[in-house]
């Protein structure tokens, strides 16, 4: 981090898109130098963006995370696979429209905040999935019925697992993997590798 041909290195580069799951911290353990890194890209002038494909909590919630591990960081320096769900479904249903959505805290979020009505039936108009792990045989059911009565099924990320301090953890893949057996059609993914949620990312930049 020190070396004197560090900027030298960086090259032309302005901007960084940088992962977090694994790459800043395992769980809610800190990976070595993460601290480091992150003061100094801000030490260099060095624009970054925090980009997750964890679905499952809010922006406010990542900061707050962050911060107990001694990484400031602002909310707008933050994109979750959440927040690129929510941002493309707004560019292409209305609000009010009605959404089953299988997930957490950030999902629910990312889709109220936009207007969207989220649905417990089988009325809804999309069906939006992420890491759930309140995941239940019901969700699936229900997830599977609505795809099959004509609702767009998106998934907001492929990872079937994710690090934690244990080891490799179910992840929205695997909910994704499930309902798509049962419902006999593929999701849309917005969340990385897919070109949704690094087009909104360069917008962000």
């Amino acid at each position: 981090m020190t070396d004197t041909n560090d900027t030298d290195r960086l090259g032309s580069i302005e901007n960084l898109i940088i992962d977090m799951d694994g790459v800043l911290y395992r769980g809610n353990t800190l990976i070595s130098g993460a601290q480091e890194f992150i003061g100094f890209l801000r030490e260099k002038g060095i624009s970054f963006l925090l980009v997750t494909n964890n679905s499952t909590r809010t922006v406010r919630q990542y900061v707050t995370k962050l911060a107990r591990m001694n990484i400031a960081v602002r909310e707008e320096e933050l994109l979750t696979s959440a927040e690129a769900t929510g941002t493309y479904l707004e560019q292409v249903a209305p609000p009010g429209t009605r959404v089953y959505a299988v997930g957490e805290d950030g999902i629910e979020l990312a889709l109220e905040s936009r207007g969207f009505v989220l649905s417990d039936g089988t009325d809804a108009a999309y069906v939006v999935v992420g890491m759930d792990r309140q995941f239940t045989y019901a969700k699936l059911a229900t997830a599977a019925l609505t795809i099959r009565a004509g609702a767009v099924f998106i998934g907001t990320n492929p990872d079937k697992t994710y690090p934690a301090e244990v080891g490799l953890m179910p992840g929205a893949g695997a909910m994704l993997a499930a309902i798509e057996a049962a419902s006999g059609t593929a999701p849309l993914i917005i969340g990385k590798p897919e070109s949704v949620i690094f087009d909104l990312a360069l917008a962000r930049l």
